[in-house]
């Protein structure tokens, strides 16, 4: 009985060297399939769906130029972002988001000296180079700009859902650091004595 159980195990083990000498992959595995620019859009919206994170396709008008589709990502506290896939760099997808100062903010940012400003963009700066991500500000008015360019060869859901997270993270970091910096320049007002 032990020689019948011992002979089966290692027919199954060389036949399980065979197919995955053969395929390159091990048996009764579950090989994901390989993400082209033919499916990228579908596998984004089933990626996100995955996570119950609402997302939308934007129209032509408000997509970048020259894309081939805009998916918008929106998140439960209200942030969004944008994954778009461009024509002429068809083995890229961006993703990447905007942030806009608010008006009380943009009031206190040009109430700053230049000096002042220089500073908090010195400090926005290194803030932002610690993310490895793309960043591009003019503020107050222009905002800051972060981006990621993701190949599609090899794009997991997993990489994916790690790639739009760090661009959240990004801006995040960024508000935290703008909020943080001009909390400190608001004018304080002195304690009343009494």
């Amino acid at each position: 009985m032990a020689g019948i159980v011992a002979y089966t195990l290692g027919g199954f083990t060389l036949v399980a060297v065979l197919i995955f000498t053969v395929t390159g992959h091990a048996i009764l595995s579950f090989q994901q399939p390989q993400t082209t620019q033919d499916n990228i859009q579908s596998n984004i919206k089933a990626w996100l769906n995955d996570f119950n994170l609402s997302e939308t396709t934007l129209p032509d008008s408000e997509a970048l130029p020259n894309s081939m589709f805009t998916e918008q990502v929106v998140y439960p506290d209200g942030d969004h972002q944008q994954i778009t896939h461009l024509k002429n760099h068809t083995g890229y997808i961006i993703c990447y988001a905007n942030l806009t100062l608010a008006p009380e903010h943009v009031a206190i940012w040009n109430k700053l000296t230049k000096e002042r400003i220089a500073e908090i963009s010195q400090e926005l700066t290194i803030e932002m180079a610690r993310t490895q991500l793309d960043v591009a500000f003019a503020l107050p008015n222009n905002g800051l700009h972060v981006e990621k360019r993701v190949p599609i060869v090899n794009l997991t859901e997993d990489s994916f859902i790690s790639d739009i997270g760090q661009v959240r993270d990004g801006i995040l970091l960024a508000r935290s650091t703008l909020i943080l910096e001009l909390t400190k320049a608001r004018p304080q007002v002195p304690p009343v004595v009494r």
